[in-house]
C-alpha cells in the first residue's frame, strides 16, 4: 500500500488529461449503444481521478511545485473536468453525489482560472506562455455544461454557456495571433490540437442547452470545426512521427469532444429533417471515431506504461 501511494507522485498533469479524453470518447460510444464500454472506461476514469486525490494529499510538495509552473498548471484544470464527468456518471445512481462532484468540478475549476489568471496574466503576462493548453484552463470549464445540461443549476449553466462563447471569440483569434507571431517551441508543438476543444465544446453546450439553435450559428461552428480538423489531420503524420511523450496527451480530449459535436450535429440536423447533413456528419462522426478510438488508446497504454515505470525512471 506504501508504494501504491509512493507511486501516486509520478502522476502527470497529462494523465489526467489524457483520462478526460478517453471518458469523453466513452460517452460517444454511448451514443451508439455501446454502454459497457462507457462502464469499464468510467470505472478506469475513477481510479485515475483517485490516484490524483492521492498525489495532491500524499505528496502536496510534488503537486505545488507543478501547479506553479505555467505548463502542468493549465493542465491541471483537466482534474476538475474528471470530476463533471464522472460527477454525471454517478447521477443515474447516486443523484446526490453526482450532483455534488458537479458543483465541486465547476468552483473548482472557476478558482483555479482566477488564480491562473492572476498568475499568469496579470503578474506574469508573456507571450511566449501563451500556448493552447490555456483552452483547457479557460474554455474546459464548459464540461459541466456539456455533462450536466440535464441535472444542473440552471443560472451556471446559462452563465456557463454565455461564458463560452465570449472566452472563445476572444482566446481564439489572440492564440491565433500569437502562432502567426511566434511559432511554439517544439515540445508543445502537440498542444495545436487543442484548438479543436473550446469550438466543439462552445457547439455542443450550445446544442444542449438551446432548444431552438440557430442554423446559421450551428453551422457556422461545425464548418469550424471541419476546417480545423482537416488542418489537424494534415498535421498528424508529422505529430505521430516522434517518441512518445506526456505532450501526447492533447491528442486525446480535443478529438473526442470533436465526435461528440459532430454527433450532435446530425441530430441537429435530424430533427431539422435535413437527411443530407445528416448522413454526412453522421459519417464524418464513424470515421472520427475509429481514429480517435485508435489514437486515444495508444496515448492511453503508453501513458499506463509510463505510470508503472516512473518509480524506475523519474521523468
Amino acid at each position: 500500500m506504501k508504494k501504491f501511494i509512493y507511486n501516486t507522485q509520478f502522476l502527470p498533469a497529462n494523465a489526467i488529461a489524457a483520462t478526460v479524453g478517453l471518458c469523453t470518447l466513452s460517452n460517444a460510444y454511448r451514443f451508439i449503444g455501446y454502454q459497457a464500454v462507457r462502464h469499464g472506461i468510467m470505472w478506469f476514469g475513477g481510479f485515475v481521478w483517485l490516484l490524483s486525490l492521492l498525489k495532491i494529499c500524499c505528496h502536496f510538495s510534488v503537486f505545488k511545485k507543478e501547479y506553479l509552473q505555467m505548463m502542468p498548471a493549465s493542465l491541471y484544470a483537466a482534474l476538475a473536468m474528471l470530476t463533471a464527468i464522472l460527477g454525471s456518471y454517478l447521477h443515474d445512481y447516486f443523484p446526490q453525489l453526482g450532483l455534488g462532484l458537479w458543483y465541486l468540478a465547476f468552483f473548482a475549476q472557476a478558482g483555479h482560472i482566477l488564480f491562473f489568471t492572476w498568475r499568469y496574466v496579470i503578474k506574469d503576462w508573456q507571450w511566449s506562455q501563451f500556448i493552447p493548453s490555456w483552452f483547457v484552463t479557460y474554455v474546459g470549464i464548459l464540461v459541466p455544461v456539456v455533462v450536466g445540461g440535464q441535472f444542473g443549476n440552471p443560472v451556471i449553466l446559462n452563465g456557463l454557456l454565455i461564458y463560452g462563447f465570449l472566452i472563445t471569440l476572444t482566446l481564439v483569434p489572440l492564440m491565433i495571433f500569437r502562432l502567426v507571431r511566434q511559432k511554439l517551441p517544439p515540445e508543445t508543438e502537440l498542444t495545436q490540437t487543442i484548438f479543436l476543444a473550446p469550438l466543439s465544446l462552445t457547439l455542443v453546450s450550445y446544442l444542449t442547452l438551446v432548444s431552438t439553435p440557430q442554423t446559421w450559428l450551428v453551422a457556422s461552428l461545425a464548418g469550424t470545426i471541419l476546417l480545423t480538423l482537416v488542418w489537424i489531420a494534415c498535421k498528424l503524420p508529422n505529430f505521430l512521427n516522434r517518441p512518445f511523450g506526456i505532450g501526447f496527451a492533447a491528442l486525446t480530449f480535443p478529438l473526442a469532444i470533436a465526435l461528440v459535436a459532430l454527433f450532435k450535429v446530425s441530430q441537429f440536423y435530424a430533427q431539422q429533417k435535413n437527411v443530407l447533413l445528416e448522413q454526412v456528419y453522421q459519417q464524418l462522426f464513424g470515421i472520427l471515431l475509429f481514429l480517435t478510438t485508435v489514437i486515444i488508446g495508444f496515448v492511453i497504454y503508453q501513458f499506463i506504461l509510463f505510470y508503472l515505470r516512473a518509480p524506475v525512471k523519474k521523468v
